[in-house]
């Protein structure tokens, strides 16, 4: 997985002059050095990292208390498997979501999960350590890579799979064993710099929670199933720091003007500019534009999960970009003329916030539902699609408890379906056993 900035070719050409202009008026290449030093003081300030070394921990991980080690060997592992099995993997999660058809028969999934069960048992003891550091090189900035995350996706598909089996099976500690490693790993990437491991987290996650909905729909009044499903849940950690996430991206930004400074062609034909650009005072007013953006992005990024649909709409705004009027609100909808717009394109926009409304929808359907099997019919738990509380639907065989989902329109609970003739809305949802029905 690699950092796709072929799109920063469109915006150099098109500040070309505008960086000029703001050459040939300003104070020239010391100028243009002030106002950068001045937005990264601002930046550190702010807590917000200016460096690719500000990325490496201050406290080194010692190697038997990292993650990273262990995870390595399990990627390793998992590419040693049979390809075949990885595809049944593949295909079988392809055949839950309705992108393909078929089935998969349990007895050639339960195969499946046995020929990856060396990495499975490698991933596990990652798990189980204090925190996550995998050396990268930052200063590489769009160019640094993520290869593991493909494995890492394979593996915690399958541990998800393989707890459900082991649940069939009648083996509950087992499968809780599999999804607390699963919601462990995923709690670890939180703890990794950038974006690019929050969107995985996202990815991770979401199998994780569809495993534990399926064990409310089929024994949900099962107390020991309620309080195993709390307990992975908790495993996952609090919702990830966006502010962190989408910050840490400055030093892989201040990399890219690095590389272009040093050799423009460096990064490919798709970056050949007009000559304006190479200018060094341009590029230093550019990169302050670009360190002010991040920094305004930061301070209007959601604080809590009840600002997290306020923030979205906001970027939304922004990404659509408005003129600027005295009514257009804060900071956020200034710097229209430099690179800089073009920086929550990509990681300062909606993106990442509607990634975490999401899985904090996801995740709170599924503590609802817990509460609702609790005895609580009205659970006070948010939907950050609208604000308010998810809702309950009280059905005759059934109760599904639900959030509207990222289309914000209220479907009544109705699942997602696939086909020519399937409605485009849908509900993010969770089915529980009817209240009134035998206890299961």
């Amino acid at each position: 997985m690699k950092k796709t900035w072929v799109w920063i070719a469109a915006g150099l050409a098109g500040v070309a002059i505008a960086g000029l202009g703001l050459v040939l008026h300003g104070s020239g290449l010391g100028g243009a050095y002030r106002e950068l030093e001045l937005e990264l003081a601002a930046a550190r300030a702010e807590g917000i990292p200016t460096e690719p070394s500000d990325l490496v921990p201050e406290h080194p991980v010692l190697p038997s208390r990292n993650a990273a080690g262990y995870y390595q060997r399990a990627y390793e592992l998992a590419a040693a498997a049979p390809a075949s099995a990885v595809k049944i993997l593949d295909d079988y999660h392809l055949i839950q979501i309705g992108s393909k058809k078929g089935s998969i028969p349990l007895s050639t999934l339960r195969k499946a999960v046995a020929d990856l069960e060396p990495a499975l048992a490698a991933f596990t003891l990652g798990s189980q350590q204090e925190r996550l550091h995998v050396e990268r090189d930052y200063s590489l900035g769009p160019l640094v890579e993520y290869p593991e995350f493909r494995w890492h996706r394979t593996i915690l598909r399958a541990l998800a799979y393989k707890a459900s089996l082991q649940f069939e099976d009648g083996d509950i500690d087992q499968a809780e064993a599999s999804l607390t490693a699963a919601a462990r790993s995923l709690r670890h990437l939180g703890q990794e710099p950038t974006t690019t491991p929050l969107l995985m987290r996202a990815r991770g996650e979401e199998p994780l929670i569809q495993a534990l909905h399926r064990l409310l729909e089929l024994k949900g009044r099962n107390p020991a199933v309620q309080a195993m499903v709390a307990r992975t849940l908790q495993a996952l950690g609090p919702i990830p720091d966006l502010r962190f996430s989408v910050g840490t991206e400055l030093p892989l930004w201040r990399a890219f003007f690095r590389i272009y400074e040093q050799n423009p062609d460096a990064l490919g034909p798709c970056f050949a500019p007009p000559e304006v650009t190479r200018l060094k005072s341009v590029l230093a007013l550019n990169e302050a534009a670009c360190v002010n953006e991040l920094r305004i992005m930061v301070q209007h990024l959601p604080e809590s999960e009840r600002d997290l649909l306020k923030s979205a709409r906001a970027l939304d705004e922004y990404q659509e970009g408005p003129e600027e009027t005295e009514s257009s609100g804060p900071a956020l909808f200034r710097l229209k003329n430099s690179l800089a717009t073009l920086l929550p394109y990509m990681y300062a926009t909606s993106g990442p916030v509607r990634t975490t409304m999401k899985m904090v929808a996801l995740r709170n359907i599924t503590w609802a539902a817990l509460d609702v099997l609790a005895g609580n019919p009205k659970p006070v738990r948010l939907d950050p699609y609208t604000g308010q509380n998810v809702k309950v639907d009280q059905r005759r065989d059934r109760v599904v408890v639900y959030s509207v989902g990222p289309d914000e329109v209220d479907d009544q609970g109705r699942e997602k379906e696939y086909g020519a003739t399937a409605p485009k809305t849908f509900d993010l949802t969770v089915r529980i056993p009817s209240l009134n029905g035998a206890d299961n």
